[in-house]
């Protein structure tokens, strides 16, 4: 299956999330292991893309900017300076990051059956989570899941 690079990686973040038992509730072993293999194969995206937002950080540096920052005691203008460089360099990184982001990659990719989403349902009614910082309630969290993994 085709998916974009942004699109893994959301994958990815849902399937990090997900509760294997809970309150006497276990996921079917079959579903534990299509959850498993389905992260191995997205987190190579998501190691890739993280890899390649590192180096694209160090990349839109300017040197101006290092040598602003490096500077013990700069003046009003000199902080002025770096603030609009540093302005000018997270544009250039969120231009470099979406277009990254929207590029088309195989993932070797199988939806979840009604009667597995069922399985993950018992489990994961309850759980909430974060991702990225974000907190997502529980009952979002599941339709989120469903969304994105049911078809």
């Amino acid at each position: 299956m085709q998916l974009t690079v942004n699109n893994a990686i959301v994958k990815y973040n849902l399937l990090n999330c997900v509760k294997y038992s809970d309150e006497g509730y276990s996921l079917l072993r079959e579903l534990k292991i299509k959850i498993i293999r389905l992260k191995l194969n997205l987190e190579k995206i998501y190691k890739d893309f993280n890899q390649f937002q590192q180096k694209a950080i160090e990349e839109v540096k300017t040197p101006r900017y290092k040598e602003l920052l490096k500077k013990e005691n700069r003046t009003e203008e000199e902080t002025k300076e770096a603030e609009k460089l540093l302005e000018e360099m997270n544009q250039d990184l969120r231009n470099i990051l979406t277009q990254k982001s929207q590029e088309i990659v195989d993932v070797n990719f199988e939806y979840f059956s009604e009667e597995e989403y069922n399985s993950f349902l018992e489990t994961n009614i309850n759980n909430s989570v974060e991702i990225n910082g974000v907190k997502i309630p529980a009952e979002e969290y599941v339709i989120l899941f469903h969304n994105e993994f049911v078809q």
